[in-house]
């Protein structure tokens, strides 16, 4: 139910999801198009992550 919430909440502002889906993995595997595009929106995703790293390590500096 609560996951029902999030992802209607994450369409209706625009943003996709783009972690690996919850639950059993589908009988159909992937295409090579949707591997590579997940694969890209990580690197983007990874580079951000550490970014909220970097500025999380400064802040604790400063204290």
């Amino acid at each position: 139910m609560e996951r029902e919430k999030t992802s209607n909440g994450l369409k209706n502002w625009g943003i996709r999801y783009s972690g690996k889906p919850l639950g059993r993995p589908s009988a159909k595997s992937q295409t090579p198009c949707n591997k590579r595009k997940q694969k890209i929106e990580q690197g983007i995703r990874n580079q951000v992550e550490g970014k909220f790293g970097q500025g999380k390590m400064t802040i604790t500096l400063i204290k």
